[in-house]
C-alpha cells in the first residue's frame, strides 16, 4: 500500500464515522405503536436547545398529537388509560434513543479499530546489489595501488 492510499483510507474512515455519528445523534428515531408512528426526539435533544415540557412529557408533547394517537389505537377516553398509553410511548422512545446510543458506541469502536489496524505503507527498500561485484570464483581481488 502506498502512502497516498493509506492517507486517503484514513480520511475516508474519519469522514464516514463523523457523518454516521452525526446522523445517529441528531436524527429522530421513529417507533411504531400498533397502528401509529411516533417520531421521537433525537438522542442529542438537549444539544438542540429543547428542554423538557413543564408537564414532564417529552416525545408526545401536545394534546393534538395525543388525541390522534389515542384515536388511531382505539384507546378509551379514560384519563388513566391515556396516561398509560403515553407512558408506554415515552418508554418506547427512550429505548429507541438507547439503541441509537449503542449504535453510536459500536460505530466509534469499529471506526477506531479500523483506523488503528489499517496496515501502514511499506517503505521502498534500497537495492544495493548493483554495488557488489560478483565473481565466479568468489575470491577477494586486490588491486595494487599506483605509485
Amino acid at each position: 500500500m502506498t502512502k497516498p492510499i493509506f492517507i486517503t483510507l484514513r480520511i475516508l474512515i474519519v469522514a464516514l464515522t463523523f457523518f454516521t455519528l452525526k446522523w445517529l445523534f441528531l436524527s429522530s428515531p421513529t417507533i411504531t405503536l400498533n397502528a401509529s408512528e411516533i417520531h421521537c426526539k433525537p438522542a442529542g435533544w438537549d444539544y438542540l436547545r429543547e428542554g423538557y415540557n413543564t408537564s414532564g412529557f417529552f416525545d408526545i408533547d401536545n394534546s393534538e398529537e395525543m388525541d390522534q394517537f389515542t384515536a388511531t389505537n382505539n384507546i378509551g377516553g379514560e384519563l388513566a388509560e391515556q396516561r398509560r398509553a403515553r407512558d408506554k410511548a415515552i418508554e418506547a422512545c427512550s429505548l429507541a434513543r438507547d439503541n441509537r446510543r449503542l449504535y453510536m458506541n459500536l460505530t466509534a469502536i469499529f471506526a477506531a479499530t479500523a483506523f488503528v489496524t489499517l496496515p501502514k505503507p511499506t517503505q521502498k527498500k534500497l537495492n544495493l546489489n548493483f554495488l557488489k561485484l560478483k565473481r565466479k570464483d568468489d575470491e577477494l581481488v586486490t588491486i595494487p595501488e599506483s605509485q
